[in-house]
């Protein structure tokens, strides 16, 4: 395929991801194995930790210590869609995280200041986007202490060569080595 026809199919989809995540679905809606438009479903264990992680990081941000857990990493065709739980923890305070943390807008209240990168590649992918929305988890009420807040982001796919990212998550700090799964 062409360059231009590239660019032009790179637009459509990310058109079609944005109205469908305006309208509150996505394309992989179905069976078990394709993400579906429901909310990320996180299990938490009796030691209030999120269960299945594949990765985990833990970071001092302000007043907080926030811990990051990674669900999946997935590959759907031409898009990579990224399930996380913050798990934000007071240093004194009693007030929850801001929902504009992990935001690329100052008032955000979504996650699109959480990208991946290919460092074999050296490429940045931020999240998709459809007009003024993201095609990420939006809308965010603060998070919560001590207690997971599920979320996701679709992104571009990188190329089936690529077996692991680094997720940066904005006011945290990287997670290198994330495995990319089929």
């Amino acid at each position: 395929m062409d360059r231009t026809r590239r660019f032009a199919a790179g637009w459509l989809v990310a058109a079609v991801l944005g109205v469908s995540a305006l309208n509150g679905c996505t394309l992989f809606g179905g069976g078990d194995d394709i993400a579906d438009d429901k909310p990320p479903q996180i299990e938490v264990g009796g030691n209030g930790r999120v269960k299945d992680s594949i990765a985990t990081y833990t970071a001092e941000s302000g007043s907080y210590k926030v811990t990051m857990d990674v669900i999946a990493l997935k590959r759907y065709d031409d898009v990579v869609r990224l399930v996380f739980a913050v798990t934000p923890q007071s240093k004194g305070g009693s007030d929850p995280l801001p929902s504009d943390a992990f935001s690329s807008e100052t008032l955000g209240n979504d996650v699109t200041g959480v990208y991946l990168l290919d460092t074999d590649n050296m490429r940045k992918y931020p999240v998709l986007s459809g007009g003024k929305e993201c095609v990420c988890s939006n809308e965010l009420d603060d998070f919560p202490l001590d207690q997971p807040t599920a979320l996701y982001a679709d992104y571009p796919a990188p190329p089936d060569s690529v077996e692991s990212m680094t997720v940066v998550f904005k006011n945290v700090g990287p997670l290198p080595g994330v495995e990319v799964s089929a």
